[in-house]
């Protein structure tokens, strides 16, 4: 494994981000989308008041998770455990309400917010695509990682080592369209195309990966260095580090919800929750110092990241 990846899962995080871009998914394959049902509850909330809140969005909130850990994902008791569990729990107790769970794939998630079925998705990936059509609200750093079986070859330290592979990914992330573009070059360049297996959620992907119908996968950093602590000798992180982005509260467009995330998030901030959360989960390595609206996806310089030094 390259001395340069090595460091990084000890970091446990990129300095910058990844998990969602442009929807488009054009050149991918899919591997199904139907939805999973299964839904629990959360804590009540106390801390804050939801009286200024926009309307409609006063609570309680129905939150959706995806089986990607350690976003999400169920515990030995049945339970669903993980980031996009812990965080709405503590965004919407700030704010004076409460949230309950609901398991979903990450397309439809998407869906919900359109639809007005869900208030947020917890985790979708800043790009400049998705920024047009949502309001965005930056929760950590991040980016984009493949991974291959222990026991596999690893990958080259190029984009253009990837060439020829078949790689799975989550359906409805921004890994697509940079691996869509990244195919084309690859048959420009006389190489082999990138073949594109979507999934709904990380376990299903993973079974493809055991059994060889796909040759890697690619992930948020984050989870590849939670999947490589939590599962020793499963898979091995390889190749290129790619789509440095944020991971972000995402909200229906103008509705003015996105500033109150903001403002809880910040609070959260101030007062020791974030940080402790992101201890919790080994993120403190993508902690920002403030959570602002609709960040410039093209300038990291403005995404208030925690100093390394």
């Amino acid at each position: 494994m390259k001395q340069h990846y090595r460091q990084f899962l000890t970091v446990g995080l990129v300095a910058l981000l990844s998990l969602i871009a442009a929807c488009s998914s054009s050149g991918a394959t899919s591997s199904g989308s139907s939805s999973l049902s299964k839904a629990t509850s959360s804590g009540a909330s106390s801390s804050g008041t939801a009286s200024g809140l926009p309307a409609g969005f006063q609570g309680p909130y129905l939150t959706p998770v995806n089986i990607y850990p350690p976003w999400g994902y169920e515990d030995s008791a049945g339970n669903i455990q993980g980031i996009a569990v812990d965080f709405p729990e503590a965004i919407a107790k700030t704010l004076g309400t409460s949230t309950s769970l609901e398991v979903n794939s990450f397309e439809n998630q998407i869906t919900g917010v359109e639809s007005g079925k869900y208030p947020w998705v917890i985790g979708a990936e800043l790009t400049a695509v998705r920024e047009q059509q949502y309001d965005m609200v930056p929760l950590l750093a991040d980016s984009s990682s493949f991974a291959v079986l222990a026991n596999a070859n690893p990958i080259g330290d190029s984009m253009m080592d990837v060439c020829g592979l078949t790689v799975g990914l989550i359906a409805g992330t921004s890994q697509i369209p940079t691996l869509t573009a990244l195919s084309a070059q690859c048959k420009a360049a006389g190489k082999g195309a990138v073949t594109l297996d979507t999934y709904n959620d990380r376990p299903t992907m993973d079974l493809a990966l055991k059994s060889g119908r796909i040759n890697a996968e690619t992930v948020a950093t984050d989870t590849l260095a939670y999947t490589v602590k939590t599962q020793p000798g499963f898979i091995k992180g390889t190749g290129p580090i790619y789509n440095y982005t944020l991971e972000c509260v995402l909200t229906k467009k103008g509705t003015g919800f996105a500033h109150s995330v903001a403002n809880a998030i910040n609070k959260m901030i101030a007062n020791g929750t974030y940080a402790a959360l992101l201890a919790k989960w080994g993120l403190t390595s993508g902690a920002l110092t403030e959570a602002t609206v609709n960040p410039n996806p093209s300038s990291p310089s403005s995404w208030h990241l925690r100093s390394k030094s």
